[in-house]
């Protein structure tokens, strides 16, 4: 008697094997498609610095606007507030209730860029002890984040705050003396 080998068979119906073909390959063109591979980029696209000095008291300060520009976003991005040094400087935008605004939401073709206007001012009386009717001394802040550069911007995406660092200032204009 003549005795054939046993074919193996395969317990796996064919269906099941081209279904789970047909997912892999829609997982791997979903993965690979050029919305879910694309990150948000910030980029500075101009920072100006404009020192003054005079007045009173011997004022003086910087004038600063930085246009910021983000792109390949899902959900736009909110700028809340610019950090000068150690000190917060609230975003008031342009198209709010605001009354006073600081900052112009410029949108584009998958891009938004803001123009942001800030401004510090010192004077040279500020650590002399407060005299009668003195207003209190200003409570010291201290940045989110650690940062080396100009200025870090807090905004708000897909509702968690991130930063950027802004590292250098591309203008600077002479210094201005007022009398």
């Amino acid at each position: 008697m003549k005795t054939t080998p046993n074919k193996q068979t395969s317990t796996t119906p064919k269906f099941y094997t081209k279904k789970f073909s047909f997912f892999l390959l829609l997982m791997l063109a979903a993965c690979s498609s050029p919305t879910s591979l694309r990150s948000q980029t910030v980029k500075l696209v101009n920072s100006t610095r404009l020192d003054w000095s005079g007045g009173i008291a011997g004022r003086y300060g910087s004038n600063f606007t930085f246009s910021i520009e983000f792109s390949n976003y899902r959900s736009e991005p909110l700028p809340d507030t610019i950090w000068i040094g150690q000190s917060p400087i609230p975003i008031l935008l342009a198209n709010t209730r605001e009354l006073q605004t600081n900052t112009k939401r410029i949108p584009g073709k998958k891009t938004v860029r803001f123009d942001i206007n800030v401004g510090t001012s010192s004077h040279d009386l500020a650590g002399r002890m407060p005299g009668p009717g003195d207003p209190p001394k200003a409570i010291t802040t201290k940045s989110p984040i650690d940062y080396t550069g100009v200025a870090l911007l807090s905004y708000k995406y897909k509702r968690k705050t991130r930063y950027y660092t802004v590292k250098n200032i591309i203008t600077n204009f002479p210094p201005v003396n007022y009398p």
